[in-house]
């Protein structure tokens, strides 16, 4: 998984002064530069001033020719020779972010381009604790997935006093990962609500929660769940704030 984490930044829009000079700016920090051009919009002339800048610095550069399957097939050919021309030097790529190449079941060439972006990046350092695979949104997410399934598995039986809070989120050396996190409940019965007979309710919501994660961080996740009762910690400032639901001071 860490040897696919790429971090990227956009500087999208049309091209004014301002987002041009954005752009420049940006090429010089990241590597490599994507220039989307659009098969089937304006055309090169508001490309050309990027082109320009991209061509001034040292960051390899990506032509990724993007809406492909709503350019008439007798013009794909020419509208790509334009394009190429403007970034000799750029490795290209045809590809539809919506669909495939005129068969919405074909490749769309989404794949492709990240195969050349990876392919292109330098390794770089670690710019988080090793016990984080990840940034704070993903963390944050990973407790919205778990608040989901209990909302969607229990409907109204519990409500909304319900909290989760992320106890650890860690890359093992297997390259799975792992995370537990605290269910918060005001009332006993709502706990038992969640555990379920048996502890069967808690592991229905846990697999569930569990194969989101894993959709979303790409790898094994074991997920570990405790419920605990904290009677009225919504009207807490100091749980509001512990849990994430206060501004920190």
């Amino acid at each position: 998984m860490a040897a696919r984490r790429v971090y990227t930044a956009s500087t999208g829009g049309d091209d004014t002064a301002g987002q041009s000079d954005a752009l420049s700016g940006s090429a010089r920090r990241v590597s490599p530069a994507v220039e989307s051009g659009e098969q089937c919009g304006r055309g090169v002339t508001g490309d050309r001033a990027i082109a320009k800048r991209l061509h001034a610095t040292p960051t390899p550069t990506i032509l990724a020719l993007n809406k492909v399957d709503l350019l008439p097939a007798a013009d794909v050919l020419p509208r790509t020779e334009a394009y190429r021309a403007l970034l000799p030097e750029a490795a290209w790529i045809l590809f539809s972010a919506q669909k495939g190449h005129g068969e919405p079941e074909a490749a769309s060439g989404r794949d492709e381009l990240l195969t050349m972006i990876v392919a292109a990046l330098p390794e770089g350092p670690h710019y988080y604790p090793e016990d984080q695979v990840t940034d704070s949104y993903v963390r944050d997410m990973a407790a919205e997935f778990i608040r989901e399934q209990i909302m969607l598995q229990l409907r109204d039986e519990v409500l909304y006093g319900t909290a989760v809070q992320i106890l650890e989120f860690k890359e093992r050396d297997s390259g799975d990962v792992y995370i537990s996190a605290n269910i918060f409940v005001d009332r006993d019965t709502h706990k038992r609500i969640i555990i379920g007979k048996k502890g069967q309710q808690l592991k229905e919501i846990g697999a569930a929660a569990r194969a989101q994660l894993e959709e979303l961080v790409g790898c094994k996740v074991f997920l570990e769940l405790w419920v605990k009762v904290e009677p009225k910690w919504r009207q807490n400032e100091k749980w509001l704030k512990r849990l994430g639901y206060a501004r920190q001071e």
